[in-house]
């Protein structure tokens, strides 16, 4: 009996023996490291235990984590990431005192517990590697200053997971702002912002906001010149202070043999706002030329001759400068932007290319009349055999056009998820716009319903709009969609864009060779006509080219109103959305008109109503408040 139990001792022993020296061969995934009620990692491959210090290439950031988990003065490692719990981590430097070097050792974030990210806020020095925020969750915020962001890795940054953040707080914010104040010429573009559309989208997103509802946008100290892309989050908070930008391809053209000292330069805001108004951002010139406010164009006298460049500028909160108040709008969306904007300087008249070749005249038949075209008589019909009429299917997967066109919507309209159209299949609402505003879209295809009816497959192109990119199908009726360009010469165009239009010295309209700018209303002789891929081009009497997008140019002579009277009491307001109230008017009082514009050209599914631009801001174009003075 004794010798029974020692040799069950000792087969248990080698049992015991053998799981620990298999479990010494296998290492224990990470995820089964926590213990108690704690989530799992949310990368569970690793190959660092649980007591492994996290390599940190810059002392700082490694303090900066330290402190976020509580570890103040001792060194990070991967089992305190791992089970970290409680709030978001804060890696978050509110006195502005780190200036990161390498995020080298920010990766291991990746393994902080399941539904916890971290709240980022630091700077980091030129040129330093953003590969390590790849994957990295951030909960809510995330906020990095650096020059020269062309050089960041766009796909790194587009990587970085945005967790919602359930605590009630004052402030969320997606910042990516420039250290060198007014001068990071080197900043982000608006091309850039839009290459960021995977991350920016995340954030925009986002449920638990801050508590006014907004989300906050920070682009400061870059080369932003327009906000309208932010118009698509609801309601936000914009801001983009120190914007270095140089109009470097829209010369503003001075004729020296008519300059005088008194000579006053028109200069028209080139920053657009989130509806895609212009918006003026300077209040002085850097070389002391006197400014005065002509709704939002600029009027510079002092300017001396032979100057390159003209420089217009508002340094926030810097002396001598006062704290821009921002663009309120009618959702509650702040937009607060101010930078150095130099503005190039041609002391010559506006270039003149050479005369149109003349068109050839159509061929002629000998018998007829000098002048008129050669007639061809009707060709008869091969005769076939009758085929059954039967209505063709929709088009499920259409084929792309050999000749794709871009129409516009001139009445509401709908665009739909299949070629027969139900309420259900409705993906998007385009509303009856002003001409200058009617939704756009691209025709790749052509389809039936299932009773025979023509429908467009179209893509939007509504730049600045929600429904931007997206396809689907509208119908092919024309008192609905008719082509958004000319497709003749028409004597004469108005022009009806609220922010002008540029003419070029080639057909391509390319912007690096623009002649000179006319602003709305301005009235232009055309010659000739050119098609340009989907486009036609229009070719003025002095050689130059301009579009000939309906949204942008009217056929004829459409000139502005020179004034309007007031018939009621008549506010003034710093925004086409009729935000920012800044002095009302009795009923009878004369107002001058600079143009008109509407109150918000970016939201297609409802109508946008006219406003007309006065100095100093805009009022309402209701007939019933206001009579117009020609």
């Amino acid at each position: 009996m004794g010798e029974h139990l020692e040799n069950q001792q000792r087969l248990w022993l080698f049992i015991i023996s053998l799981t620990i020296f298999w479990g010494v061969l296998t290492p224990i995934p990470s995820s089964a490291q926590t213990t108690g009620a704690q989530s799992p990692a949310q990368t569970v491959h690793t190959t660092h235990s649980d007591q492994d210090p996290v390599v940190f290439a810059d002392p700082n950031l490694a303090a900066l984590v330290a402190k976020g988990l509580d570890r103040a003065g001792q060194p990070v490692t991967y089992g305190a990431i791992r089970h970290y719990h409680g709030r978001q981590l804060a890696v978050n430097d509110s006195d502005g005192r780190v200036v990161a070097t390498s995020l080298e050792g920010l990766q291991s974030l990746r393994e902080l517990p399941a539904g916890i990210g971290a709240d980022i806020q630091f700077d980091l020095a030129p040129h330093v590697s953003w590969t390590p925020l790849r994957g990295v969750p951030v909960s809510g915020s995330l906020t990095l200053a650096q020059d020269d962001m062309h050089d960041v890795n766009f796909t790194v940054v587009n990587q970085i997971r945005v967790l919602e953040d359930p605590r009630v707080v004052s402030y969320r914010e997606s910042g990516l702002n420039g250290q060198n104040r007014y001068r990071n010429a080197t900043g982000l573009t608006n091309a850039d912002i839009h290459l960021l559309e995977p991350v920016l989208s995340q954030f925009g997103r986002l449920k638990h906001r801050a508590d006014d509802g907004t989300m906050s946008f920070a682009f400061s100290n870059q080369c932003l010149t327009d906000f309208s892309y932010f118009r698509k989050f609801g309601k936000v908070n914009v801001v983009g202070y120190g914007e270095f930008v140089d109009f470097k391809h829209a010369f503003t053209y001075i004729d020296p043999t008519t300059f005088t000292s008194d000579t006053v330069v028109r200069l028209p805001a080139r920053v657009k706002g989130l509806d895609g108004e212009p918006v003026q951002t300077s209040t002085a010139g850097y070389f002391g030329q006197k400014l005065t406010l002509d709704g939002t164009d600029m009027l510079v006298s002092g300017v001396f001759s032979g100057t390159p460049w003209l420089i217009l500028t508002h340094q926030q909160g810097s002396s001598n400068f006062s704290f821009m108040d921002p663009t309120v709008y009618s959702d509650g969306s702040l937009l607060t932007s101010d930078g150095m904007q130099y503005y190039r300087l041609k002391w010559q008249k506006a270039p003149v290319a050479a005369a149109p070749a003349p068109q050839p005249s159509p061929p002629t038949r000998p018998d007829s009349k000098p002048g008129k075209p050669a007639t061809v008589p009707p060709q008869s019909p091969t005769p076939n055999r009758p085929q059954p009429l039967l209505p063709p299917k929709p088009t499920t997967h259409p084929q792309p056009m050999a000749h794709p066109r871009v129409v516009y919507a001139t009445e509401t309209l709908y665009r739909y998820q299949q070629a027969t159209f139900t309420h259900q299949a409705r993906q998007a609402k385009y509303a009856q716009q002003p001409r200058a505003n009617r939704p756009l879209f691209v025709i790749l295809s052509e389809a039936r319903s299932h009773a025979g009816r023509r429908r467009y497959f179209v893509r939007d192109i509504n730049h600045g709009s929600a429904t931007d990119g997206q396809t689907g199908y509208v119908t092919a009726d024309p008192q609905y969609v008719t082509s958004a360009y000319y497709q003749s010469t028409p004597h004469h165009v108005t022009v009806i864009n609220p922010a002008g239009i540029v003419a070029h010295p080639q057909p391509n309209l390319s912007a690096g060779n623009p002649v000179t700018h006319y602003p709305q209303g301005t009235v232009l002789s055309v010659v000739a006509f050119q098609r340009r891929h989907l486009t036609t081009r229009l070719q003025l009497s002095n050689g130059t080219y301009i579009t000939a997008n309906r949204r942008l140019v009217r056929a004829g002579v459409h000139p502005l109103p020179k004034g309007l009277q007031t018939k009621t009491r008549v506010t003034r307001y710093g925004t086409a959305s009729l935000t920012k109230r800044l002095q009302t008017y009795a009923p009878g009082t004369r107002l001058k008109v600079l143009g008109w514009t509407s109150a918000h050209p970016d939201d297609l599914s409802t109508a946008s109503p006219r406003r007309y631009r006065i100095p100093g801001g805009y009022v309402t174009a209701n007939t019933q408040k206001v009579r117009l003075i020609w």
